[in-house]
């Protein structure tokens, strides 16, 4: 009995010094390979302001569980944009109508072809961010320009690399501000 029980303090010494090796060995958990092994069709790719399509009737919610809340449904084919994932199975996202939530990642797809509604040259947003930073380059360590306020309009005047807009404010400075805090208002007629 005392051999045994030697033998099974030995494997779990070794498995417990190799567990965390091998993880090392093998680098980053690739973020689409949960979700591949689910046999859906979801997420091909992940970054805050893409934008993804509901495939089926999906549930926004207030948390990320089936047991919170929903906050409103998402029909089958209706885009939204990723804010932030929560986890292989939740994403926190932006509907087209603004609210916030989360999804199941079991009924959502990416679609490259999808541009959030609203985007491209002479459209009116409104900032829905305390104090958004406008920078001079669409990066998140961009220098900042100005920070504008909730609530304040700015004009799109350009294209910019996806999740960012490229506006101008009503005192006149242009640069990049990241789209998740802009909510579409209205086009300028040309």
């Amino acid at each position: 009995m005392n051999k045994l029980r030697k033998k099974i303090l030995c494997a779990l010494l070794v498995a417990a010094v190799l567990t965390p090796v091998c993880a090392a060995m093998a680098g980053p958990p690739a973020i689409a390979a949960p979700l591949a092994n689910r046999k859906t069709k979801a997420v091909a790719q992940y970054g805050p302001g893409k934008v993804y399509k509901a495939t089926d009737l999906l549930n926004l919610r207030k948390g990320p569980s089936r047991n919170s809340d929903v906050i409103t449904t998402l029909n089958k084919g209706e885009a939204f944009t990723l804010i932030s994932k929560h986890s292989a199975k939740w994403f926190k996202v932006r509907s087209k109508f603004g609210r916030v939530g989360y999804v199941d990642t079991k009924y959502i797809r990416y679609d490259k072809s999808i541009a959030p509604k609203g985007l491209g040259p002479g459209r009116i947003y409104m900032v829905t961010g305390d104090y958004l930073r406008l920078r001079a380059h669409a990066k998140g360590n961009g220098d900042v320009i100005v920070r504008m306020r909730r609530g304040d309009l700015v004009t799109s005047v350009g294209n910019a690399p996806r999740g960012w807009v490229k506006v101008r404010t009503k005192d006149g400075h242009t640069g990049y501000a990241w789209g998740t805090y802009l909510k579409y208002r209205y086009t300028v007629a040309k």
